[in-house]
C-alpha cells in the first residue's frame, strides 16, 4: 500500500513535516544527524521518531516504520468552484455535418478535396489545412459512414477530425487549473458554455517539494527530473479528465480542447520547458504568449486531434493563472480602481481598471500552507481551519476540517490565531508573546524553551501531543504577511493612490476564500478598507482558463492584458526593504494606533 508523506521542502530537512517512528531495527538505520536533533527533541528520539528524509537505512534488514496520522498526507479541502461571468460562446472548436457526394468514375475527385468543397457550399471557411489524423481516416471513415460525416474543424483553419455521422450535439472541452499545491478541472459542453462535472485532485508533484523554488530546483537537475516532474503532472491532468468524463457520462475522445492556467513555472513544466531561467536574476520565461501543443504529443488522453492550450504568462513569477484572476474579477474592464490578490505560496497581486492596470508577485512563503509552522499542516482532514480565543479566559474555540479531533493547524487558523493573540494581548505588536499571562495555555515549551500558546491539549488531539503555536511561528506567519503586504504596498505606490481610493478587492484562490478577511486585515495582510468592498471569487485560475476555452472574446481580452499590463519587479523595487520591514508590525508600522474602518 502507497502512504503519501508530507515533505513540503522536498527532503532538504527544513520542514520536519515527514515525522515517522521506527517501531523495530532502528540499528539498521544511521544515527540521527544534527538536522534531526534540531527539530526532534530527545523524548521524541527516545521513542522512536525521525525524519524520514534523513533516516537512511545502513544495513540490509526488517524494519518497521509506523507513519504517525500528523506526516500523512490526508484529503485536502480544495476549491474549484469559481466565479461565473458571462461571455460569449465561440469555442476554438466547430462541428459541421456533410453529407458528402459519393465518389464515383464520373466524380473522381479525392476524398479530402470532395469534403473541403462540401464544407465550402455550406460555409464561409477559407481553405483549411488538414491535420495528420483527419488524413489517415479519411478514406475508411466516408465509407463506413455512408458518405454521411462530421467534420471537425479548429480555429477556421484545420480540418482536425473527421467522424462518422452526425455528431454535432457531441462537443465537449477541459480547461484544468495547474496550481502548485492542486489541480481542479471542468468539463464543459463547448456549446452551451455549461459546466457539467468538476473534479481535483493534489498536485501529484508535491513529493518534489510545496512550493515552486523546489520544483524548479529540482527540475535544474537535469532532463530526466524535468521529465518526471511533467509525467506527473500529466498523468495528474488525465486522471481528472477520466472522472470528469465519468461523472458526465461523455468519451474522452469527445474531448477536442483543452485550456489551462497555472503560474508561469507550472506552465513551463507542463509544456516540458525548462523553467532554469524562470527562478535565476533576471527571472525570464521561455514564452509569454498562448501557445498551443498537439495533446497527444503532450500524453493527454483526449481526442487525437485536440490541442492544449494555454492563457499567456506576464513574466517569470506571474503567470497564466493571474491572467486568469484578471479575467475572472474584470478589473481590466472596470470603472472603478479595484484590486485583485490570489493568495499563495507565491502570491499575485493586480491592481488597476479599464484605464490602466499593473502587477507583482510576492514571494509569501510557506508558512501561508503551514510549512515551516512547528504544528502546521495543510487544509487536509484533521486540520484546524478557523480559531478564535475567549478575551476573558484566554480559552481557544476552533473548527476541524472532516469533525474530530484535531492534528495540526492550516494556514486560514494560523492567520485567526496571531489575530486573536494580538486582539487579546497575548502578542504585542511586534508579534511577542508576552510572559504576563493569567492563562495557563501561555508556558514556556519544555522542548524548544520558546514561549507558546496552548491550541488543543494532547488529550483533545488525534494524535495526543501538544497543538501550539510559538513565537518562531508567529514571526513566520508575519514574515509571510509581511510579503503580502508590502506587495499590496507596492502596487498602491505604483497606481499613485491610498488604500482608501480601492473600491472593490477581489480575494482568488483556496486560501484568500477561506482566510477570514476580518483577521486578514486585523494583522496588516490587507489595508484598513471596509470589509464590504471585499469580494471573493474562488478558483479564478480555473475559471479564467474555462472562459477562455468557450470564449474567442475572452482569448482576446487575456492578448490585451499581455499587451497593457505593467509588471512589477519587486527585488528591484527601490523602496521594497522599508515596505517589507514596516510590513511585519500587526498590523502596520504607519497604522499603530489608527482605528480599522468597519
Amino acid at each position: 500500500e502507497k502512504i503519501d508523506i508530507s515533505s513540503v521542502c522536498a527532503g532538504r530537512g527544513s520542514c520536519a513535516k515527514c515525522r515517522v517512528i521506527i517501531k523495530e531495527g532502528s540499528d539498521l538505520v544511521r544515527t540521527p544527524n544534527k538536522i534531526e536533533r534540531t527539530y526532534l527533541d530527545e523524548d521524541e528520539l527516545g521513542e522512536g521518531y525521525r525524519l524520514s528524509c534523513y533516516a537512511n537505512i545502513k544495513e540490509h534488514g526488517i524494519i518497521k516504520v509506523e507513519i504517525p496520522p500528523e506526516s500523512r498526507i490526508e484529503p485536502q479541502k480544495m476549491l474549484v468552484s469559481g466565479t461565473h461571468v458571462q461571455v460569449d460562446i465561440s469555442p476554438t472548436i466547430a462541428k459541421y455535418y456533410l453529407e458528402v457526394p459519393k465518389a464515383s468514375l464520373g466524380d473522381m475527385r479525392p476524398d479530402i478535396e470532395r469534403i473541403c468543397d462540401c464544407l465550402k457550399e455550406q460555409t464561409s471557411l477559407p481553405n483549411l489545412s488538414i491535420s495528420g489524423e483527419s488524413l489517415v481516416e479519411v478514406s475508411d471513415t466516408l465509407r463506413n459512414g455512408n458518405w454521411c460525416i462530421t467534420a471537425v474543424i479548429r480555429e477556421e483553419e484545420e480540418l482536425c477530425r473527421i467522424e462518422i455521422g452526425n455528431t454535432t450535439e457531441r462537443l465537449y472541452g477541459v480547461s484544468i487549473d495547474v496550481g502548485t499545491t492542486k489541480l481542479a478541472g471542468y468539463l464543459v459542453n463547448l456549446r452551451t458554455g455549461e459546466t457539467l462535472s468538476t473534479s481535483s485532485i493534489v498536485n501529484p508533484q508535491s513529493s518534489y517539494g510545496g512550493d515552486v523554488a523546489t520544483r524548479v530546483s529540482y527540475s535544474m537537475k537535469g532532463k530526466q527530473q524535468l521529465q518526471e516532474l511533467q509525467s506527473l503532472v500529466i498523468q495528474g491532468t488525465n486522471k481528472i479528465i477520466v472522472d470528469l468524463c465519468s461523472k458526465a457520462k461523455v468519451n474522452i475522445l469527445e474531448v477536442y480542447a483543452m485550456y489551462f492556467a497555472g503560474n508561469t513555472a507550472m506552465h513551463h513544466i507542463f509544456f516540458g520547458m525548462n523553467p532554469k531561467f524562470v527562478g535565476l536574476a533576471p527571472y525570464i520565461p521561455a514564452v509569454g504568449a498562448p501557445i498551443s501543443i498537439k495533446a497527444k504529443d503532450l500524453g493527454i488522453s483526449i481526442n487525437q486531434g485536440a490541442y492544449v492550450s494555454s492563457l499567456p504568462n506576464i513574466a517569470g513569477f506571474v503567470g497564466a493563472d493571474a491572467v486568469a484572476d484578471i479575467l475572472t474579477s474584470q478589473i481590466h474592464k472596470s470603472e472603478e480602481l479595484s484590486m485583485v490578490i490570489d493568495i499563495g505560496t507565491n502570491t499575485e497581486i493586480a491592481i488597476g481598471n479599464k484605464d490602466r492596470i499593473a502587477s507583482c508577485s510576492t514571494p509569501a512563503g510557506p508558512a501561508i500552507e503551514g510549512g515551516h509552522i512547528k504544528n502546521g499542516m495543510k487544509a487536509e482532514t484533521g486540520a484546524i481551519e478557523h480559531l478564535w480565543i475567549n478575551p476573558e479566559n484566554l480559552e481557544p474555540g476552533y473548527q476541524v476540517i472532516g469533525g474530530g479531533n484535531p492534528r495540526g493547524i492550516c494556514g486560514s487558523a494560523i492567520i485567526d490565531t496571531v489575530a486573536h493573540l494580538h486582539k487579546t494581548g497575548i502578542i504585542d505588536n511586534k508579534g511577542t508573546i508576552l510572559e504576563e499571562s493569567d492563562s495557563a495555555r501561555v508556558r514556556k515549551s519544555e522542548s524548544t524553551g520558546l514561549l507558546e500558546y496552548v491550541i488543543a491539549w494532547p488529550d483533545e488531539t488525534s494524535t495526543k501531543k501538544t497543538i501550539s503555536i510559538n513565537v518562531m511561528d508567529v514571526r513566520q506567519l508575519l514574515l509571510a504577511k509581511a510579503a503580502i503586504r508590502t506587495g499590496v504596498n507596492v502596487m498602491l505606490e505604483t497606481m499613485g493612490v491610498k488604500s482608501e481610493e480601492l473600491k472593490k478587492l477581489y480575494l482568488a484562490g483556496g486560501f484568500g476564500t477561506y482566510v477570514d478577511p476580518q483577521s486578514a486585515r486585523s494583522i496588516g495582510m490587507y489595508p484598513n478598507i471596509p470589509l464590504n468592498i471585499v469580494k471573493f471569487i474562488g478558483n479564478s485560475a480555473g475559471a479564467g482558463a474555462k472562459m477562455a476555452l468557450i470564449s474567442s472574446g475572452i482569448r482576446n481580452e487575456a492578448l490585451n492584458i499581455l499587451k497593457e499590463i505593467e509588471y512589477v519587479e519587486l527585488s528591484t523595487y527601490p523602496k521594497f526593504m522599508e515596505a517589507f520591514l514596516k510590513s511585519t508590525f500587526i498590523p502596520y508600522k504607519e497604522d499603530l494606533g489608527f482605528p480599522i474602518p468597519q
